[in-house]
């Protein structure tokens, strides 16, 4: 069975093909043209990127020389993506539990954890582990792997046999999700929510290195270093936490 990266990773390459003639497909013009079609079709940014890489990587194995070809540079309206107000999350997690499934099962990890897209689509049922209430979650941005508890009121949307889907599968469930909730999706994503949980725990008094110790972020303090981090610690975050009680 093919992991969630590496089917991601075929699934690019296929695309790749499809668009790109035969001839050209080894070459750096190759690579050029995909790019600018995957923009003509108005991907993001940060899926060209991921597109972008993943093609790279595969001529250079192929032995094919790269000069003077840079990645798509992500631009500040798409770093600084939208920040869902608390309504609009609900909206969303009111939307994904109507649908069930793959949606309750994405939109739950996002909301209650704020994982990325990529962590979302990377995850299996062997980071899963219902008799011990661990979810393990390893940051896809040289941040650490964390091991957090699963709260009782959202057991049921993580235990069940549904799978993740590749990063743009991810893309079509949040943007469906997004849609028959009403919510904006013009520069938004799974990062939106991801930031609006940051907010909410800060202004629910949270204290900062909870946030970072929660959010899996490196911060390279001695605190960081030597701290070994119990899911434990989670209990605090949940207590204050603006999206969990949403969930029922």
């Amino acid at each position: 069975m093919k992991s969630n990266s590496k089917t991601t990773y075929d699934s690019i390459l296929r695309s790749y093909l499809a668009i790109i003639p035969k001839e050209q497909a080894i070459t750096q013009n190759g690579l050029s043209l995909f790019v600018s079609e995957l923009e003509k079709k108005n991907y993001s940014k940060s899926t060209v990127r991921l597109y972008y890489y993943a093609v790279l990587k595969t001529l250079k194995d192929l032995g094919v020389e790269i000069q003077d070809l840079n990645p798509p540079i992500i631009d500040e309206d798409e770093v600084n993506r939208h920040i869902y107000k608390e309504e609009e999350v609900n909206n969303l997690i009111d939307t994904a539990i109507r649908l069930g499934g793959i949606y309750a099962k994405s939109f739950v990890i996002s909301t209650v954890y704020g994982l990325r897209r990529t962590e979302i689509s990377k995850l299996d049922n062997s980071n899963i582990n219902i008799a011990d209430r661990i979810l393990r979650v390893k940051s896809v941005k040289k941040g650490k792997t964390v091991n957090h508890l699963i709260p009782d009121n959202i057991v049921n949307f993580i235990d069940n046999s549904t799978k993740f889907l590749c990063d743009s599968g991810m893309s079509r469930i949040f943007n469906k999700v997004a849609d028959m909730a009403g919510v904006n999706i013009e520069h938004s994503g799974w990062h939106s929510i991801r930031r609006a949980l940051v907010s909410g725990l800060l202004l629910n008094g949270v204290p900062q290195e909870i946030v970072l110790g929660f959010m899996r972020w490196k911060t390279h303090t001695m605190l960081d270093i030597y701290h070994i981090r119990n899911p434990r610690e989670d209990i605090v975050v949940f207590e204050s936490h603006p999206f969990l009680k949403m969930w029922g």
